[in-house]
């Protein structure tokens, strides 16, 4: 069926995806992944004749200079993790959220809800504020401070802070 067919893409391509990110080691439980976005890509574009899917010709010449340009970096540097790069970026508009996008929004209630019990995580919210604040040498009160001068922000920590007393009660 149409549904199992997606269902099993999906699940395939959460695979091919967690194989392609390398946790660094010794960093904790909140280290951010190193990225191979070669073999990510290489890995995707395997699974779209299989489920039959297209990809718009944006993401595939994105895909292939974001390729290109990760290829340079590691030749100069093998140390070198496009994530690490992108990552301070993409929490701080998480946060902020500031032209309030419901698919914002949407995602970052995944990133931060609890896999067992589907709640939003503080614990989860400061692992991301720490590896931001780690990786862009900017005090993670700054960060807060900043998400939370926007009604996205403030509507954020409210609702943590909530899931918080729920879990408490």
């Amino acid at each position: 069926t149409a549904g199992g067919n997606r269902n099993a893409g999906a699940a395939e391509a959460a695979g091919t995806a967690h194989d392609a990110l390398l946790r660094e080691r010794g960093r904790g439980r909140s280290a951010i992944p190193d990225v191979r976005f070669d073999q990510l890509l290489g890995a995707l574009l395997a699974l779209v004749p299989r489920f039959r899917f297209v990809l718009p010709p944006y993401f595939l010449n994105n895909a292939r200079a974001l390729g290109t340009l990760e290829g340079m970096a590691r030749y100069s540097d093998p140390d070198f993790n496009i994530l690490a790069v992108v990552y301070p970026f993409a929490v701080k508009r998480l946060l902020a959220n500031p032209s309030g996008s419901p698919v914002l929004r949407r995602v970052l209630r995944q990133l931060l809800s609890d896999e067992k019990t589907g709640a939003l995580s503080l614990v989860r919210l400061r692992d991301m504020v720490d590896d931001a604040a780690a990786l862009t040498g900017v005090p993670r009160e700054t960060i807060i401070r900043d998400a939370l001068k926007t009604s996205n922000g403030l509507g954020l920590a409210a609702a943590v802070v909530l899931a918080g007393v729920r879990e408490c009660i």
